[in-house]
C-alpha cells in the first residue's frame, strides 16, 4: 500500500464530503445533518476500503504476506492529517489566542455534521475539554477503517487461493 494512494484518497474523500455537506449546509433540519453525516462517513469508509481492498488483493497475488510497514506507513500517513488538525484545535480552544474551529470542520469535512451536533458555535473558545475530547476519536476512523479492511480483504483473497 503505498502512502502517496492513501492520502490522496483521504483527500478525494474530504472534497467529496465537503461538497455533500455545502450542499444540504442550508438546512437547519437535525434528521437533515444525520442523513448528510452518515453519508459522508459512507463515502470516507468506502473510499479508504477501496483502497484497501486493491492493495491486499495486489499484495496476495503469488503468495504474499501482509505488508505491515506499508500499511502501519499509510494508516499514519491518514491520521496525520486529521489529528494535526485537532491538535491545532485544541490548542485553539485552551489558548484563546485564535479561533480554528471552522477550519478544523471545513478540513475534516466527512465529520463536520458531528462537530455541528457537539457544538454548533463556530467558535472554539466555546469547546469545553469533554467536547475537545469527543471530536478526537473520528481522526482515526480513515486509518481504522484502512487497516482493518486491508486484513479482512488479504485474509479473504488467501483463502480463496486454497
Amino acid at each position: 500500500m503505498k502512502v502517496t494512494g492513501a492520502v490522496l484518497r483521504l483527500a478525494a474523500a474530504e472534497v467529496l464530503s465537503l461538497f455533500i455537506n455545502m450542499t444540504f449546509a442550508g438546512s437547519g433540519s437535525t434528521f437533515v445533518r444525520l442523513i448528510c453525516l452518515v453519508c459522508t462517513v459512507l463515502i470516507l469508509a468506502a473510499v479508504m476500503a477501496d483502497l484497501s481492498v486493491r492493495a491486499a488483493k495486489t499484495d496476495a497475488k503469488g503468495g504474499g504476506k501482509i505488508r505491515y510497514r506499508a500499511l502501519v506507513c499509510a494508516s499514519a500517513a491518514v491520521t496525520a492529517f486529521p489529528l494535526l488538525s485537532w491538535i491545532i484545535l485544541f490548542i485553539s480552544a485552551n489558548s484563546g489566542a485564535f479561533d480554528f474551529y471552522g477550519a478544523h470542520k471545513l478540513l475534516n469535512a466527512p465529520f463536520l455534521h458531528f462537530y455541528n451536533l457537539i457544538e454548533p458555535s463556530a467558535s472554539a473558545s466555546k469547546l469545553g475539554t469533554g467536547e475537545l475530547l469527543a471530536m478526537l476519536p473520528p481522526a482515526f476512523a480513515p486509518a481504522a477503517v484502512l487497516a482493518a479492511v486491508y486484513i479482512a480483504a488479504f485474509r479473504n483473497t488467501e483463502d480463496e487461493r486454497r
